[in-house]
């Protein structure tokens, strides 16, 4: 299944870097960046921060998982809509 990403940045340029995706795309301060990709395999995967981007660069880590299209839309289920999450 297809993923598209939203990406932006509050501060300064970062770069969303999944290795084993073979995907890298910046995130700029005032921008929507938009990035595709298609996993092949299920599992846990790193993020990095591929653009220095200050002291804290080194920490910038995270993780993507990926499964199976009904644990997908089991957790979307779970999720609040955006009018929950904005209060109205």
């Amino acid at each position: 299944m297809p993923i598209q990403l939203l990406l932006r940045a509050n501060d300064v340029i970062h770069n969303f870097h999944v290795p084993e995706f073979r995907v890298k795309m910046d995130a700029v301060p005032g921008m929507i960046t938009r990035i595709w990709f298609t996993p092949t395999r299920p599992g846990t995967f790193q993020v990095i921060c591929a653009e220095y981007c200050g002291l804290g660069h080194a920490r910038m880590l995270g993780e993507v998982l990926v499964v199976n299209p009904e644990e997908l839309q089991a957790w979307l289920r779970t999720q609040p809509s955006v009018a929950q999450t904005l209060g109205e």
